[in-house]
């Protein structure tokens, strides 16, 4: 990603610790949901609450760079999302995530545990995110009809860690088992962190049935999510 020239390579690098997560999180949760790029998903009410939320409440506190991270934020959110001539296909973005979710998630979580921040543990979209990208894995979108999986590295590890995981199934013992595989992919120690029990919901609600990711997704970023 460019902005610019030599002299808005801080800026630039404020902008991409804003955008890059946001991007994570809406390719999870739009290649579940029948999307196929970014800018559409910012006409979704519940997607756009979901990034606006996730950026200015749990990410903005432990973003720091050059430049003003809040400007750069609501500049990610208002210009480059939304841009629909911008390349935004979400299966490029999808890709990797395994390696993606360290300096995009595990970053923010480290700062907070660093700064001894109470914010912690109460954290709600970070893990829904991550829980949303377990149930990407599985292959199925909010249907329950099978959709392709982008590459990643540890696919392979990955799938058997969810063999289990079925729609509608008894997913309680694959889900309590996330925290602790996930979180050397994180980079940050889920459970010490107070966001195991958030995020074995969030994988269990997920994985409900046809329908529960927006279901889920409408909850916890409108708000009406009564999980503690």
């Amino acid at each position: 990603m460019r902005i610019g020239g030599t002299q808005s390579h801080g800026r630039e690098a404020t902008i991409a610790a804003c955008l890059d997560p946001l991007e994570t999180a809406l390719a999870v949760f739009g290649l579940t949901l029948g999307y196929g790029r970014i800018a559409p998903q910012m006409d979704d009410r519940d997607l756009r609450t979901l990034v606006t939320r996730l950026g200015h409440e749990e990410l903005l506190p432990m973003l720091r760079g050059p430049g003003d991270p809040a400007r750069c934020l609501d500049e990610v959110l208002t210009t480059w999302l939304p841009d629909r001539a911008r390349p935004d296909a979400l299966a490029p973005i999808a890709a990797d995530t395994s390696v993606k979710l360290s300096p995009r998630f595990g970053t923010v979580l480290r700062a907070y545990a660093a700064a001894h921040d109470p914010r912690l543990a109460t954290l709600r979209l970070i893990p829904l995110v991550l829980a949303a990208w377990v149930r990407y894995l599985m292959g199925r979108n909010d249907a329950g009809a099978r959709i392709p999986v982008a590459p990643d590295p540890q696919r392979g590890v990955l799938r058997q860690r969810l063999a289990g995981l079925s729609l509608g199934g008894d997913n309680r013992a694959v889900a309590q088992a996330v925290p602790g595989w996930l979180s050397p992919i994180v980079g940050a120690d889920l459970a010490a962190a107070g966001l195991a029990d958030v995020l074995v919901a969030d994988v269990l609600a997920l994985a409900g049935g046809p329908g529960y990711i927006r279901a889920r997704l409408h909850a916890v970023a409108v708000g009406e999510d009564n999980v503690p």
